[in-house]
């Protein structure tokens, strides 16, 4: 994704994330699939550390009334990474910070994290914050597309670590369907192909994949006696047929509009459900889920987190028309 804007200006989104897995997987395959989203790549912060760092971050800053200030929350991230150049809140629009719940956290204090909810409900004053259970990996929890039992998935409150979820969701449908694109770009840049991205994109792009299709492909641009191994090809065109199978029809980013889609709407159902039921289906209080799982997760012996990514909901926010909520799709739903 090339980087678009340079200069600083108020028009910008901010995105605040946990990891490098949320920008380099989650964000960048949201960005494929739903290009209207005006995000730039150099506006999405990766934190490196989780969301309790953070709020002894603020603590340390704006002193114990924290939850009750005005958190200029750019400010206080790019002063403490070297890498970012010095910002500031009123550069950007919008805000949105993308933090796991990891509950099994030491430093986890129920009252903390929902005074950082509470701080962080709007993306166009302190940001919007997005907690995701029991963490960011819950949009690939699905077994199948549909995958109708997701609606009822919990998962136990002990979890002892975030290698142990990752571990669970490590081959489903969705992970290893979002991940092609990386897949493809791979093998394309070690096996020596010049224009690698470019490539993996033309394939992506096609409306049915073959052998010959990427042979075509990785010729383009190049002399007739180009040499390289064709087996290359029946390996991508392997890899594209185990990852798409069952998951909608058409060319690659078709597919994966469609799947997020689903993802967006399946997790937004869950919620509803959790909490009971909303007028509006894109419409939930990120505290009244906090606090819901939260109660559900108290028994150290017999709690459970309801499994829900709010990290994709972010799409509703930007424009619930993206996943047609008003209509139903047959093909999507």
């Amino acid at each position: 994704m090339s980087s678009l804007i340079k200069e600083k200006h108020r028009n910008r989104t901010m995105l605040i994330v946990e990891g490098v897995y949320e920008k380099e997987y989650l964000f960048k395959s949201m960005l494929m699939a739903f290009n209207e989203l005006s995000i730039d790549e150099d506006d999405v912060w990766v934190y490196k550390t989780n969301i309790y760092v953070l709020i002894q971050s603020i603590k340390n800053e704006y002193g114990e009334n924290w939850y009750l200030q005005d958190i200029d929350l750019p400010l206080l991230v790019s002063r403490n990474d070297s890498s970012i150049a010095t910002s500031y809140k009123s550069e950007f629009t919008d805000i949105y910070l993308i933090f796991d719940y990891e509950r099994q956290d030491k430093r986890f204090v129920n009252i903390d994290i929902e005074r950082m909810q509470s701080a962080f409900m709007d993306s166009t004053d302190n940001g919007k914050l997005y907690i995701n259970y029991p963490m960011v990996e819950a949009y690939c929890d699905f077994s199948s597309i549909p995958d109708r039992s997701y609606l009822l998935k919990k998962s136990n409150s002990c979890i002892a670590n975030g290698h142990e979820y990752k571990s669970a969701v490590e081959n489903s449908v969705v992970k290893g369907f979002v991940g092609l694109p990386n897949v493809i770009e791979d093998i394309l840049y070690t096996n020596g192909i010049e224009d690698y991205k470019n490539k993996a994109d033309m394939i992506l792009k096609a409306a049915k994949v073959t052998p010959e299709l990427i042979e075509n492909i990785i010729r383009e641009n190049n002399d007739n006696d180009f040499k390289f191994d064709k087996a290359l090809c029946y390996l991508i065109s392997a890899k594209y047929d185990e990852y798409v199978k069952g998951v909608y029809s058409g060319d690659y980013y078709s597919r994966l509009r469609n799947l997020y889609r689903y993802i967006i709407l399946t997790s937004l159902q869950k919620i509803q459900h959790i909490l009971g039921g909303y007028k509006e289906l894109t419409v939930y209080n990120a505290l009244d889920l906090l606090k819901e799982q939260n109660r559900c997760a108290a028994d150290a012996s017999n709690g459970y987190i309801w499994i829900v990514s709010t990290a994709v909901t972010i799409i509703t926010d930007y424009n619930s028309r993206l996943i047609n909520v008003c209509g139903k799709d047959e093909d999507t739903y």
